[in-house]
Protein backbone atom coordinates (compact mmCIF):
# COMPACT_ATOMS: atom_id res chain seq x y z
CA UNK A 1 0.00 0.00 0.00
CA UNK A 2 2.75 2.43 0.86
CA UNK A 3 4.38 1.31 -2.80
CA UNK A 4 1.12 2.52 -4.33
CA UNK A 5 0.89 5.59 -2.24
CA UNK A 6 4.11 6.93 -3.53
CA UNK A 7 3.83 6.31 -7.13
CA UNK A 8 0.18 7.83 -7.10
CA UNK A 9 2.17 10.94 -5.32
CA UNK A 10 5.15 11.24 -7.74
CA UNK A 11 2.89 10.43 -10.77
CA UNK A 12 0.97 13.73 -9.48
CA UNK A 13 4.33 15.47 -8.99
CA UNK A 14 5.07 14.86 -12.75
CA UNK A 15 1.59 16.09 -14.09
CA UNK A 16 1.47 19.38 -12.17
CA UNK A 17 5.07 20.48 -11.73
CA UNK A 18 4.46 22.10 -14.93
CA UNK A 19 1.27 23.44 -14.47
CA UNK A 20 0.23 26.63 -12.50
CA UNK A 21 1.66 26.65 -9.31
CA UNK A 22 3.59 29.45 -8.75
CA UNK A 23 3.35 32.96 -8.07
CA UNK A 24 3.04 35.11 -11.58
CA UNK A 25 5.74 37.50 -10.03
CA UNK A 26 8.03 34.76 -10.11
CA UNK A 27 10.32 34.97 -13.35
CA UNK A 28 11.32 31.43 -14.45
CA UNK A 29 15.10 30.98 -15.54
CA UNK A 30 16.10 29.72 -18.45
CA UNK A 31 17.46 26.46 -17.54
CA UNK A 32 14.79 24.05 -18.43
CA UNK A 33 16.06 20.08 -18.91
CA UNK A 34 17.30 18.98 -21.68
CA UNK A 35 15.32 17.39 -23.94
CA UNK A 36 14.68 13.97 -22.72
CA UNK A 37 17.20 11.76 -25.40
CA UNK A 38 17.53 8.46 -23.40
CA UNK A 39 15.72 6.37 -21.28
CA UNK A 40 15.56 7.67 -17.46
CA UNK A 41 14.72 5.24 -14.52
CA UNK A 42 11.89 6.73 -11.96
CA UNK A 43 14.43 7.69 -9.65
CA UNK A 44 16.23 10.04 -12.29
CA UNK A 45 12.78 11.63 -13.22
CA UNK A 46 11.79 12.46 -9.68
CA UNK A 47 15.28 14.14 -9.36
CA UNK A 48 15.39 15.87 -12.53
CA UNK A 49 11.94 17.74 -11.75
CA UNK A 50 12.36 17.76 -8.47
CA UNK A 51 15.88 20.34 -8.80
CA UNK A 52 14.46 22.27 -11.90
CA UNK A 53 11.67 23.09 -9.30
CA UNK A 54 14.40 24.12 -7.14
CA UNK A 55 16.75 25.77 -9.19
CA UNK A 56 13.97 27.78 -11.05
CA UNK A 57 11.74 28.73 -8.81
CA UNK A 58 13.89 31.05 -5.88
CA UNK A 59 12.27 31.72 -2.42
CA UNK A 60 12.47 35.02 -0.92
CA UNK A 61 10.76 36.79 2.45
CA UNK A 62 9.09 39.56 2.03
CA UNK A 63 9.75 42.86 4.24
CA UNK A 64 6.27 43.04 6.41
CA UNK A 65 7.33 45.90 7.28
CA UNK A 66 4.39 46.87 10.48
CA UNK A 67 4.40 50.79 9.95
CA UNK A 68 1.82 53.53 8.62
CA UNK A 69 -0.63 52.42 5.24
CA UNK A 70 2.10 54.05 3.15
CA UNK A 71 5.00 51.80 4.55
CA UNK A 72 2.56 49.04 3.85
CA UNK A 73 1.93 49.41 0.29
CA UNK A 74 6.12 49.76 0.22
CA UNK A 75 6.55 46.49 1.35
CA UNK A 76 8.21 44.02 -0.80
CA UNK A 77 5.83 40.89 -0.92
CA UNK A 78 7.86 37.78 -0.74
CA UNK A 79 8.16 35.06 -3.54
CA UNK A 80 6.92 31.74 -2.66
CA UNK A 81 5.46 28.69 -4.69
CA UNK A 82 1.48 29.59 -5.25
CA UNK A 83 -0.55 28.84 -2.89
CA UNK A 84 -3.18 26.57 -4.35
CA UNK A 85 -3.77 22.78 -3.84
CA UNK A 86 -1.47 21.45 -7.00
CA UNK A 87 1.70 23.02 -4.89
CA UNK A 88 -0.15 21.25 -2.04
CA UNK A 89 0.43 17.96 -4.06
CA UNK A 90 4.24 18.94 -5.22
CA UNK A 91 5.46 20.15 -2.12
CA UNK A 92 3.59 16.33 -0.69
CA UNK A 93 5.83 14.85 -3.79
CA UNK A 94 8.83 16.39 -3.17
CA UNK A 95 9.05 14.80 0.61
CA UNK A 96 8.55 11.35 -1.21
CA UNK A 97 11.76 12.47 -3.55
CA UNK A 98 13.58 13.18 -0.07
CA UNK A 99 12.52 9.83 0.98
CA UNK A 100 14.61 8.11 -1.48
CA UNK A 101 17.36 10.17 -2.45
CA UNK A 102 17.76 12.41 1.40
CA UNK A 103 18.93 15.57 -0.67
CA UNK A 104 18.53 18.19 2.02
CA UNK A 105 18.09 20.62 0.13
CA UNK A 106 14.55 19.39 -0.92
CA UNK A 107 13.73 19.82 2.73
CA UNK A 108 14.92 23.04 3.04
CA UNK A 109 13.58 24.36 0.35
CA UNK A 110 9.99 22.91 1.69
CA UNK A 111 10.44 24.27 4.67
CA UNK A 112 11.77 27.82 3.71
CA UNK A 113 8.35 28.11 1.64
CA UNK A 114 6.21 26.59 4.27
CA UNK A 115 7.17 29.23 6.82
CA UNK A 116 7.43 32.42 4.14
CA UNK A 117 3.84 31.43 3.28
CA UNK A 118 2.59 31.86 6.70
CA UNK A 119 4.67 34.96 7.47
CA UNK A 120 2.88 36.38 4.58
CA UNK A 121 -0.64 35.06 6.12
CA UNK A 122 0.51 37.05 9.10
CA UNK A 123 0.90 39.76 7.68
CA UNK A 124 -2.21 39.91 6.12
CA UNK A 125 -3.83 39.28 8.84
CA UNK A 126 -1.94 42.21 10.80
CA UNK A 127 -2.99 44.42 7.63
CA UNK A 128 -6.91 43.12 8.00
CA UNK A 129 -7.11 43.81 11.78
CA UNK A 130 -5.16 46.98 11.70
CA UNK A 131 -6.54 49.05 8.66
CA UNK A 132 -9.72 46.71 8.05
CA UNK A 133 -8.01 46.32 4.78
CA UNK A 134 -5.26 44.22 2.89
CA UNK A 135 -2.88 45.40 0.24
CA UNK A 136 -1.42 43.05 -1.76
CA UNK A 137 -2.65 39.34 -2.00
CA UNK A 138 -0.54 38.65 -4.91
CA UNK A 139 0.57 34.81 -4.94
CA UNK A 140 -1.77 34.22 -1.84
CA UNK A 141 -5.54 34.79 -3.12
CA UNK A 142 -6.33 31.33 -2.20
CA UNK A 143 -5.07 31.17 1.23
CA UNK A 144 -6.60 34.81 1.79
CA UNK A 145 -10.13 33.36 0.19
CA UNK A 146 -10.27 30.46 2.72
CA UNK A 147 -13.66 29.26 1.94
CA UNK A 148 -13.29 25.91 0.59
CA UNK A 149 -11.60 22.67 0.88
CA UNK A 150 -9.24 23.79 -2.44
CA UNK A 151 -7.84 26.85 -0.53
CA UNK A 152 -5.79 24.77 2.05
CA UNK A 153 -6.32 20.72 2.80
CA UNK A 154 -3.99 20.11 0.62
CA UNK A 155 -1.42 22.67 1.11
CA UNK A 156 -1.67 21.86 5.42
CA UNK A 157 -1.53 17.84 4.32
CA UNK A 158 1.99 19.13 3.00
CA UNK A 159 2.98 21.19 5.77
CA UNK A 160 1.38 18.81 8.35
CA UNK A 161 4.24 15.91 6.80
CA UNK A 162 7.16 17.66 6.95
CA UNK A 163 6.80 17.68 10.77
CA UNK A 164 5.01 14.29 11.36
CA UNK A 165 7.68 12.44 8.82
CA UNK A 166 11.13 14.65 8.82
CA UNK A 167 10.30 16.60 12.41
CA UNK A 168 10.70 19.66 11.23
CA UNK A 169 9.72 22.24 14.04
CA UNK A 170 7.19 24.52 13.53
CA UNK A 171 7.42 28.41 13.55
CA UNK A 172 4.77 29.96 15.91
CA UNK A 173 3.33 31.58 12.60
CA UNK A 174 3.34 28.37 10.80
CA UNK A 175 1.76 26.66 13.71
CA UNK A 176 -0.99 29.36 13.86
CA UNK A 177 -1.44 28.22 10.43
CA UNK A 178 -2.17 24.86 10.78
CA UNK A 179 -4.00 25.60 13.86
CA UNK A 180 -6.38 27.66 11.93
CA UNK A 181 -6.39 25.39 8.45
CA UNK A 182 -7.29 22.31 10.98
CA UNK A 183 -10.08 24.43 12.61
CA UNK A 184 -11.28 25.00 8.91
CA UNK A 185 -11.52 21.61 7.86
CA UNK A 186 -12.82 19.87 10.65
CA UNK A 187 -15.06 22.65 11.61
CA UNK A 188 -16.09 25.34 9.58
CA UNK A 189 -15.92 23.71 6.11
CA UNK A 190 -19.64 23.22 4.61
CA UNK A 191 -21.07 19.53 5.53
CA UNK A 192 -24.06 17.93 4.93
CA UNK A 193 -26.48 17.12 7.86
CA UNK A 194 -24.93 13.54 7.98
CA UNK A 195 -21.29 15.26 7.54
CA UNK A 196 -20.34 14.85 4.22
CA UNK A 197 -18.59 17.76 2.55
CA UNK A 198 -19.66 19.97 -0.13
CA UNK A 199 -19.86 22.75 -2.31
CA UNK A 200 -23.58 24.37 -1.56
CA UNK A 201 -22.08 27.90 -3.31
CA UNK A 202 -20.44 26.27 -6.53
CA UNK A 203 -21.59 28.17 -9.54
CA UNK A 204 -24.02 26.06 -11.86
CA UNK A 205 -25.44 24.54 -8.53
CA UNK A 206 -24.67 22.97 -5.17
CA UNK A 207 -22.73 19.82 -5.22
CA UNK A 208 -20.53 17.12 -3.87
CA UNK A 209 -17.23 17.35 -6.15
CA UNK A 210 -14.99 14.01 -6.26
CA UNK A 211 -11.61 16.27 -6.06
CA UNK A 212 -12.63 17.31 -2.43
CA UNK A 213 -11.72 13.40 -1.53
CA UNK A 214 -8.41 14.23 -2.08
CA UNK A 215 -8.55 18.24 -0.73
CA UNK A 216 -9.68 16.81 2.54
CA UNK A 217 -8.71 13.35 3.46
CA UNK A 218 -4.90 13.51 3.45
CA UNK A 219 -5.08 16.09 5.80
CA UNK A 220 -7.41 14.72 7.58
CA UNK A 221 -5.45 11.64 8.37
CA UNK A 222 -2.46 13.70 9.23
CA UNK A 223 -4.52 15.55 11.48
CA UNK A 224 -5.77 12.57 13.40
CA UNK A 225 -2.07 11.79 13.95
CA UNK A 226 -0.92 15.04 14.83
CA UNK A 227 -3.29 15.83 17.33
CA UNK A 228 -4.02 11.93 18.11
CA UNK A 229 -7.61 12.39 16.85
CA UNK A 230 -8.91 9.25 15.83
CA UNK A 231 -12.48 11.07 15.10
CA UNK A 232 -10.43 12.66 11.82
CA UNK A 233 -9.66 9.57 10.90
CA UNK A 234 -13.32 8.07 11.43
CA UNK A 235 -13.97 11.23 9.32
CA UNK A 236 -11.77 10.28 6.61
CA UNK A 237 -13.12 6.93 6.36
CA UNK A 238 -17.17 7.86 6.65
CA UNK A 239 -16.40 10.49 3.73
CA UNK A 240 -15.07 7.84 1.49
CA UNK A 241 -18.48 5.74 2.01
CA UNK A 242 -20.85 8.86 1.77
CA UNK A 243 -19.09 10.15 -1.50
CA UNK A 244 -19.31 6.39 -2.92
CA UNK A 245 -22.96 6.41 -2.24
CA UNK A 246 -23.14 9.60 -4.30
CA UNK A 247 -20.60 9.30 -7.24
CA UNK A 248 -19.52 5.98 -8.04
CA UNK A 249 -20.91 3.53 -10.30
CA UNK A 250 -21.68 0.05 -10.74
CA UNK A 251 -18.70 -0.85 -12.35
CA UNK A 252 -16.55 1.57 -10.06
CA UNK A 253 -15.74 4.57 -11.89
CA UNK A 254 -16.84 7.97 -10.45
CA UNK A 255 -19.18 10.93 -11.51
CA UNK A 256 -16.82 14.06 -11.66
CA UNK A 257 -20.00 15.86 -9.24
CA UNK A 258 -23.20 15.50 -8.06
CA UNK A 259 -25.69 18.04 -8.06
CA UNK A 260 -27.35 17.98 -4.95
CA UNK A 261 -30.84 20.61 -5.59
CA UNK A 262 -31.19 18.09 -8.95
CA UNK A 263 -30.27 15.13 -7.55
CA UNK A 264 -28.19 13.88 -10.22
CA UNK A 265 -24.85 13.14 -11.37
CA UNK A 266 -22.86 15.34 -13.88
CA UNK A 267 -21.99 13.99 -17.19
CA UNK A 268 -18.97 13.21 -16.99
CA UNK A 269 -16.81 10.76 -15.53
CA UNK A 270 -13.42 12.59 -15.59
CA UNK A 271 -10.37 10.81 -15.41
CA UNK A 272 -8.49 13.15 -13.46
CA UNK A 273 -11.30 13.19 -10.92
CA UNK A 274 -10.67 8.95 -10.56
CA UNK A 275 -7.41 9.93 -9.87
CA UNK A 276 -7.89 12.12 -7.08
CA UNK A 277 -10.51 9.44 -5.08
CA UNK A 278 -7.98 6.84 -5.94
CA UNK A 279 -4.91 8.73 -4.35
CA UNK A 280 -7.34 9.74 -1.41
CA UNK A 281 -8.27 6.48 -0.86
CA UNK A 282 -5.28 5.19 -0.48
CA UNK A 283 -3.60 7.79 1.89
CA UNK A 284 -6.66 6.58 3.91
CA UNK A 285 -5.86 2.92 3.81
CA UNK A 286 -2.33 3.34 4.35
CA UNK A 287 -2.95 4.02 8.38
CA UNK A 288 -6.67 3.21 9.02
CA UNK A 289 -6.31 -0.10 11.22
CA UNK A 290 -7.45 -3.21 9.68
CA UNK A 291 -9.76 -3.53 13.07
CA UNK A 292 -11.53 -0.11 11.68
CA UNK A 293 -15.24 -0.72 11.57
CA UNK A 294 -15.06 0.88 8.03
CA UNK A 295 -11.93 -0.59 6.33
CA UNK A 296 -13.89 -3.35 4.50
CA UNK A 297 -16.26 -1.01 3.21
CA UNK A 298 -13.54 1.45 2.19
CA UNK A 299 -10.96 -0.69 1.01
CA UNK A 300 -13.77 -2.50 -0.93
CA UNK A 301 -14.52 1.23 -2.73
CA UNK A 302 -10.98 1.30 -3.34
CA UNK A 303 -10.60 -1.77 -5.14
CA UNK A 304 -13.61 -1.29 -7.30
CA UNK A 305 -12.48 1.82 -8.78
CA UNK A 306 -9.13 0.33 -9.76
CA UNK A 307 -10.06 -3.52 -10.97
CA UNK A 308 -13.67 -3.31 -11.86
Amino acid sequence: MKTLKTISLISILLIFSGGNLFSQKTQVKSNSPDKVSNIRSPQELMSLITNFIMQTYELKDGDYIKGDWKAVKKSKPPETLYWSYPTGVCLLAMQRVYDVTHDEKIMKFIQDNNRISADQYEYLRWQKYTFGTIYDTEGFEKLWRFDMLDDCGSMGAAILETTLRHKVQFTPHLNELVEIIGNFVTKKQYRLPDGTFWRPNSPDSPTIWADDLYMSLPFLVRWAEYKNDPSALDDAANQIISYASYLQEKDGVWYHAYFMDQKNHTCCRWGRGNGWVAVAEAEVLSVLPKTHPKYNQVLDIYKSILTD
